[in-house]
Formats: structure tokens, sequence, C-alpha cells
């Protein structure tokens, strides 16, 4: 099967922007725990369209999947605030979509260092159950993962 798409990366907004999320000062993620996450889907309009992705496709993400504290958020985009838009692309039936979360506020998260983000995306298969989500190659899925630093901010910054 063809695979899903590809992740593009994670960014944070900054100074009315989106940046690749590298590297991050304290002080600003602090305010806003969101990390966006951007998804290009290849063409095929039984998966996703311009409208929405809605029941055709699963998405996981873990933050910070290599430590004992690690979150796992399912579907962000059919929760209130994980919603994913769609942007138009120089590409005839490319559909990518931008989508966030939020870093849960526990120190353990939001301490300097660094942090990971596994993002992964497939098809969801028709009468699949809720635990059994399948993103290998073969389903047409597609894991991601990422690495950024929280910094502290220094004096006079």
């Amino acid at each position: 099967m063809e695979t899903i798409g590809f992740i593009q990366g994670i960014f944070k907004w900054e100074a009315q922007e989106y940046t690749r999320l590298d590297t991050i000062k304290k002080s600003i993620f602090d305010r806003s725990r969101n990390i966006f996450y951007a998804i290009n889907f290849a063409p095929n309009p039984q998966l996703v369209n311009a409208k929405g992705v809605g029941d055709t496709v699963i998405i996981d993400i873990v933050y910070d999947g290599d430590k004992p504290s690690k979150t796992l958020i399912r579907d962000p985009h059919k929760t209130k605030g994980g919603i994913i838009l769609p942007f138009v692309t120089d590409y005839p039936g490319e559909v990518v979509w931008l989508g966030y979360f939020e870093v849960p506020g526990y120190a353990k998260y939001t301490n300097a260092g660094t942090h990971s983000v596994t993002i992964k995306v497939a098809p969801r298969k028709r009468l699949q159950g809720y635990r059994e989500r399948d993103f290998t190659p073969e389903a047409g899925g597609v894991v991601e993962r990422f690495v950024f630093e929280l910094v502290e901010d220094r004096q006079g910054e």
C-alpha cells in the first residue's frame, strides 16, 4: 500500500510566523506550550480532501517517548484545540494539514533539556477498533521522530 504522505516537521509560533522547532527559550515555551506539525497527504480523495481528515485518518503523537513519563495523544485532529487546517499547495491534488497539540504543563515536560516528539499517521481501516492502530508502511503509515532543545533564558534577555 502507498504511504499516506509525509510529515514535514514540528514548528513553533514565534514573531508572527511558524519556524522549525529546533531550539526554543523556556520563557516562550511556558507562555504557549503548543507544538505545531505539518503533514503532506498524498493525493487520495478517499482519505483526505480540503474539507477534512475526519474518520479516515489516525494520528498518534508521543511526547518524550524515550522517557518513563511519556505522553500519548491520540487523534488530536478530533479534539478541541488540536484542529488541523488545510493549506493550498502548488501541486495539484496535494493537501497540507497544519495541526497542533499542547504539551502538559508539568515540570517533567517543560524542564530545560532535550525533548522528543514522535508523530504517527496512517489511514484508518474500516471497522478498526480504538486499540488496533497500525502505522506500518505496509498499512500506508508514516512515523517520524523529531527532537528539540528547551533552553533556559540568559540573564538580561
